[in-house]
């Protein structure tokens, strides 16, 4: 397996709270890096947000967790700031954030292009 140290640096992960984006906030703290995740505010997730925060408390990674939506502009440079006025720096920028168009390519509309990528 292959060992990162990122002690000292401070990472946000956008879209850290579940699936792909979980394990990326949780192997970012385990290498050592204090990580703020966003999620979305869904109740139905907070179980699972707290079995990410334990989990990764209980490897001795520090986490943050944060309401955002990633596609409003305000809500990520409010993290930014807010990231760096607490630890001084931001090192490591994660965006997992996609959208599920459920459709064939052909018929995504330059919107929903925008908004996915």
């Amino acid at each position: 397996m292959l060992s990162i140290d990122l002690s000292g640096r401070t990472a946000l992960v956008l879209g850290g709270s579940r699936g792909i984006g979980a394990g990326i906030t949780e192997a970012l703290c385990r290498a050592g890096a204090y990580t703020v995740f966003t999620h979305t505010g869904n109740p139905e997730n907070a179980p699972r947000i707290g079995e990410l925060k334990e989990r990764i408390k209980d490897a001795g990674g520090r986490a943050r967790a944060e309401k955002a939506d990633a596609l409003n502009s305000g809500d990520t440079t409010r993290l930014v700031e807010e990231t760096v006025k607490e630890t001084g720096s931001l090192d490591i920028l994660v965006c997992n954030v996609g959208k599920n168009t459920a459709r064939p390519v052909t018929e995504i509309s330059d919107d929903i292009w925008r908004e996915f990528m």
